[in-house]
């Protein structure tokens, strides 16, 4: 099976168990960071796009110029849908279809842990931005508190390996410390990350009151309870 039709067979599922609903309905703090620290009229390359909620977002909110890329064709059809201008591209293989220095901002979602090669992905990431430009990075954290968990119970974690259906599986694994910066971004020059920070998934399945308590625990020690990691990396 090609990379191509995996990733088509896994949006196939998770657009049918969703009922039909659209994805960006679905609270996530990678699309809340991505907005906060993008300016308005920013022009966006949203790396694995999806369906193209982060693209609608921006577009709609900050007026910026988005475009998508991904390997699923019905993924693509239905960022169409939302507005964006969106091409095919293999993320972890296939040269981004596009100019260098072209982007002011590029945006990888949750997207670097399913490739086969993240080091050609930031690379080519890095290829299209304008000089001081940035690229937003969220990355799951291989090692939270419940992932930890699982395993004490003699559990493989869902969580870790993104194994329900419709999910994608995780084929990389990151923490909060320096699992990212050593594999990947230690072999890409001319980068410097400028900002870092551990965050929930998605804070509204907490009560204000539990969110709370694990943001302070996060602070305290964002490797063991980041659900999240964001990056922002600048083209130096």
């Amino acid at each position: 099976m090609t990379t191509r039709d995996y990733n088509e067979k896994e949006w196939e599922l998770k657009l049918s168990l969703m009922g039909q609903k659209l994805y960006d309905r679905i609270s996530r703090s990678r699309w809340d960071f991505a907005k906060e620290n993008i300016p308005n009229g920013a022009y966006v390359l949203d790396v694995a796009c999806g369906d193209g909620v982060l693209g609608k977002i921006l577009m709609t909110e900050k007026k910026c110029r988005v475009v998508g890329i991904d390997v699923a064709r019905n993924a693509l059809n239905l960022a169409r849908e939302n507005g964006l201008t969106a091409e095919y591209c293999d993320i972890s293989e296939d040269k981004f279809p596009f100019a260098d220095n072209t982007f002011d901002y590029v945006t990888a979602l949750c997207c670097i842990e399913h490739v086969i090669n993240p080091v050609h992905c930031v690379s080519e990431a890095i290829r299209v931005l304008k000089s001081k430009g940035n690229l937003i990075v969220t990355l799951p954290n291989a090692v939270n508190y419940r992932i930890r968990e699982d395993f004490n119970k003699g559990i493989v974690s869902p969580e870790l390996l993104h194994a329900k259906p419709g999910e994608g599986m995780h084929v990389q694994f990151y923490n909060y410390d320096n699992e990212f910066e050593n594999k990947v971004l230690s072999k890409i020059s001319g980068i410097t990350v400028t900002f870092k920070k551990g965050d929930l998934k998605d804070k509204t399945k907490y009560t204000q009151k539990e969110a709370i308590r694990l943001l302070k625990l996060i602070k305290r020690n964002p490797n063991k309870y980041s659900e999240y990691v964001h990056w922002i990396i600048e083209k130096t």
